[in-house]
């Protein structure tokens, strides 16, 4: 079946945008470079190489991605599945557990954490993997910023583990399903995409916006 992946570059109120044809559907996506970067369906996976999309050796069910450099991303997915991008191949590692992994975060070789299904909060490094909690909740997303560990903790918030292993509701103005750390932190919700600095004070993006940059058809230049 073919399909396409939309590359949008904004710059104030310019906007170029670019179409990229593939075989088949890769509805999720993750990069950290803008010349490297993984877009993947159930069966296949696509890798961009700052040019072009081209197949890519697929580790299995993948169900998140996240990586501190070149040679430490790692993709976690179905049953516990967790493989390490070495920087020309995916090397599937032991399962990190025997539930589905649903999100992950590196923060170097030696720290990473990751969701099982429902509701454990894994930790581990490119030794290996433990359980640290089991909340008891419905988490999506994970990531660590300026120190502190974050969970999306679906329908109700923001959390942040402490020290003691207890979530502590940070913001519930927004409904995250998903974090990311680039710098500044990132949390897709179901309307928004909400950004924080600091981790204190967050601004939220209407995703309808972003949507209609995205579905607008090419500007003449």
């Amino acid at each position: 079946m073919p399909g396409k992946i939309v590359e949008l570059h904004l710059a104030g109120e310019r906007e170029a945008r670019t179409e990229h044809a593939v075989a088949g559907l890769f509805p999720e996506m993750w990069g950290r470079f803008d010349d490297e970067a993984f877009a993947w369906g159930t069966s296949s996976m696509l890798r961009w190489n700052g040019a072009t999309w081209s197949p890519c050796a697929w580790p299995g069910e993948v169900y998140a991605m996240h990586g501190a450099s070149r040679t430490q991303t790692y993709a976690v997915g179905r049953r516990g599945l967790v493989a390490r991008w070495d920087g020309g191949a995916w090397r599937v590692m032991e399962p990190a557990h025997t539930g589905d992994l649903l999100a992950v975060h590196v923060v170097d070789e030696h720290e990473m954490y990751a969701i099982a299904k429902p509701g454990v909060i894994l930790e581990g490094s490119a030794l290996g993997w433990r359980v640290r909690v089991d909340t008891g909740r419905t988490l999506r997303g994970i990531a660590k910023f300026q120190g502190r560990l974050f969970v999306a903790v679906e329908g109700e918030g923001l959390y942040e583990l402490d020290a003691r292993n207890e979530l502590v509701l940070v913001k519930d103005t927004f409904k995250p399903h998903q974090i990311e750390c680039r710098g500044d932190l990132l949390i897709g919700a179901r309307e928004d995409v909400v950004r924080s600095v600091d981790g204190v004070k967050y601004r939220a993006y209407s995703l309808p916006k972003l949507r209609e940059l995205i579905e607008r058809k090419p500007p003449i230049w």
